[in-house]
C-alpha cells in the first residue's frame, strides 16, 4: 500500500521537473531566435546573413 502512495508522487515530481526544463529550453530558444533576427537580416532558406546587414 505504501508503494502506491509514494510512486505516483515521485512520478509526478519527475514529470514536473522534465516539463519545467523543457519550458525553460523553449523559452531560451525563442529568445535566441528573436535576438538573431533583431541583430541582422537573414536569408530564410540558407539561414545566412545577407549583404545588407554587413553594410
Amino acid at each position: 500500500m505504501t508503494f502506491w502512495l509514494i510512486v505516483p508522487l515521485g512520478l509526478s515530481f519527475f514529470v514536473y521537473q522534465m516539463t519545467a526544463e523543457q519550458r525553460q529550453l523553449q523559452w531560451q530558444n525563442q529568445r535566441l531566435r528573436s535576438n538573431l533576427i533583431e541583430q541582422g537580416a537573414f536569408d530564410e532558406q540558407t539561414k545566412l546573413r545577407t549583404m545588407v546587414a554587413m553594410v
